[in-house]
């Protein structure tokens, strides 16, 4: 693979497609094309000839899934970047070795735990007493995980080509690995075995990219210090994961009908791109502010005012055609989600801001946890309240009110504790006028549903 990527005819195209090709485009493309499977599968599996309630069962393993492997993981994910960049160069190799098999480990100990505890965990979460097909996907799972510090890999060691290829064809082989066995008719436990398959290659692939773990002597000194500063934000993406697990929970177990359950999940859905650029653009500026800050600052607040005239265009456009598309490119028997995730585009206004990175890169890390804890609290109160008043709209009115008190708490300690007032980091005025018309444009498109 290493010699595929670096052939400069695939480096020129490459260039051509994305202009200048830095590290930062290559981790939102790679993003983009995370957030596109998910997409493009969830429109596939609508038109594949699944029944509503069978739509619903794969959400449903796709909501266990994303809870219990991906409520930490953004955390550690986050931390490698940092880590990394704090061991001497002799060691950044076998550090990244170590990760990849904590990684591994850690997907085997979740694996067990699913198995073990399946018939506790399913009625838990989902209110129904089992799901088709979840050991497969449990295996699923553990065959995914240890290949995601894959990209932090190529991003630590400034190869942006490869995020791109490892991107395209990990993603490209998932939707491929769902959607032909669901359009062929093969059912949902075949379309688990091949996606199992599909993550099995990925992860033999991963074990041959970050070099011979066989002969790795795990050093604890180095796995403490990434842990210390990890959990942190292991703890504040655990935080984050169950306000998610909350609204899903409190749907499923409010709405006793599996139909209902797909309608919330297909309505509360981003800007499918927003959240990944965002990310990326985050993940990738860690490093630059730790090598520079006050250049990382001003890198931050250019890229930041790029990201909003590609996101907040969009977010109009969506808004403003989102009752004609929506049942069109899903069915007609999901066109209530519309109004959902009309109002869940408006958590674009808050993901493009971007203090958690500043934090990351100061390591004042706890206070993320902190304000994530304090997040969970206001989204329980108030989705409890909005739920039972306006019913799924209303719990979505809570997401958008509870995100929007986490950025705030960020933003105004950034500015309290370290001198960095948003003018700092972020072109606020633009920020603003794009506010003022998301928020006119919603208020009269959605006044009228």
């Amino acid at each position: 693979m290493k010699r595929i990527i670096a052939l400069p005819s695939q480096r020129h195209m490459i260039t051509t497609l994305l202009g200048r090709f830095d590290l930062t485009k290559s981790m939102q493309v790679y993003q983009l094309l995370r957030t596109g499977t998910a997409v493009i599968t969830g429109v596939l599996l609508a038109k594949s000839g699944l029944k509503t309630e069978e739509l619903g069962t794969w959400e449903a393993l796709l909501f266990i899934g994303t809870l219990v492997v991906f409520t930490g993981v953004n955390g550690l994910l986050q931390a490698i970047s940092p880590s990394y960049l704090q061991q001497s160069e002799q060691e950044r190799p076998v550090f990244m070795q170590e990760v990849v098999l904590l990684f591994f480990a850690l997907g085997g100990a979740i694996f067990t735990i699913l198995l073990l505890f399946e018939n506790i965990l399913v009625p838990f979460f989902t209110g129904h007493s089992s799901l088709p097909g979840f050991g497969w996907y449990a295996l699923f799972l553990f065959l995914q995980l240890p290949s995601l510090p894959t990209e932090i890999h190529f991003l630590v060691k400034n190869r942006p080509a490869a995020i791109f290829w490892w991107g395209l064809l990990g993603f490209g082989a998932q939707v491929i690995a769902v959607v032909i066995p669901a359009w062929w008719g093969w059912g949902l436990e075949l379309m688990l075995q091949v996606l199992c398959a599909q993550a099995a290659v990925k992860l033999v692939f991963t074990f041959w990219i970050v070099g011979p773990i066989r002969s790795l002597q795990v050093q604890q000194k180095r796995i403490t210090q990434y842990i210390q500063l990890a959990w942190p934000l292991v703890a504040a993406s655990f935080v984050g994961n169950l306000i998610v697990f909350f609204d899903t929970w409190l749907v499923a177990h409010w709405f006793s009908d599996l139909s209902t359950f797909a309608i919330y999940r297909y309505g509360s859905r981003e800007l499918p791109f927003a959240l990944a650029l965002a990310s990326a653009l985050g993940t990738s500026m860690v490093p630059r502010l730790i090598g520079n800050f006050n250049k990382g600052l001003q890198e931050l607040r250019t890229r930041s005012a790029t990201m909003f005239h590609v996101v907040f265009p969009s977010t109009i456009l969506l808004l403003l055609t989102v009752h004609e598309w929506f049942p069109v490119v899903f069915n007609q028997a999901l066109a209530p989600a519309a109004s959902l995730f009309a109002i869940y585009l408006l958590l674009s206004l808050s993901r493009v801001l971007l203090p958690n990175s500043i934090l990351v890169a100061l390591s004042d890390v706890r206070i993320i946890w902190i304000v994530s804890l304090a997040e969970l609290t206001v989204k329980v109160g108030t989705g409890w309240l909005f739920l039972h008043w306006w019913g799924l709209e209303g719990l979505a009115w809570s997401a958008i009110l509870s995100f929007w008190f986490e950025k705030l708490a960020l933003i105004s300690w950034l500015w309290r504790k370290h001198s960095l007032p948003p003018s700092k980091w972020l072109h606020w005025k633009l920020y603003l006028l794009y506010t003022f018309l998301v928020a006119f444009v919603f208020g009269i498109v959605h006044g009228g549903y």
